[in-house]
């Protein structure tokens, strides 16, 4: 795995995608990359006004899944706008629109099942699709939020979904755990 914490893989990243794009792969990019600009200025407005309130004991759980996925929804447009002014025909998709369809646990829904028909059709019309990883909805339509890890399980799922030969995932964690290490020390690698 590699570090996407930065402006400069951001960059890599996006030339990764390009790349697999150019060699004629069918190529849709489970965007993590809620970091840099989008991170600090969506960071910033919770911390100042909605941190507080957030984290009281009355903020509903399923508002909770909207407010913390705006990151990768932002990013999923912006790593889109990136490839096509590089001129690599590309487009977000969200969870929903997708749908990715998942339990009704916000914070830690389960994927369900992907609809991956019109996804398979944007691959056949040479498009790079950008997916906000890390998200679905429910049955009640809903946004979700996978919680802990759910980038990675997005993009092995959609991998699975349409069949695809091979699932690159680059991320801020230097392998797989036996839990978070973030918040278990003695995790084992």
């Amino acid at each position: 795995p590699n570090s996407t914490t930065d402006a400069s893989t951001r960059v890599l990243t996006s030339g990764r995608t390009s790349s697999g794009f150019e060699r004629h792969l069918d190529t849709v990019a489970v965007d993590t990359l809620a970091s840099c600009a989008t991170s600090f200025i969506v960071g910033r407005f919770l911390a100042i006004f909605l941190l507080p309130f957030i984290l009281s004991k009355s903020f509903e759980n399923s508002e909770y899944d909207v407010v913390i996925s705006s990151g990768e929804q932002v990013s999923a447009g912006a790593l889109s706008g990136l490839l096509n002014s590089q001129g690599i025909k590309s487009q977000s998709r969200l969870g929903w629109q997708i749908p990715i369809v998942t339990s009704g646990d916000h914070k830690s829904a389960r994927i369900e099942a992907i609809h991956s028909k019109e996804l398979i059709n944007l691959l056949e019309l040479n498009e790079v699709i950008i997916i906000p990883g890390f998200q679905g909805i429910n049955s009640e339509g809903r946004i979700t939020t996978l919680g802990r890890g759910g980038s990675d399980t997005s993009a092995v799922a959609i991998a699975a979904a349409i069949d695809a030969d091979f699932c690159d995932i680059y991320t801020d964690v230097d392998g797989v755990y036996t839990s978070d290490p973030n918040k278990v020390p003695t995790a084992k690698r």
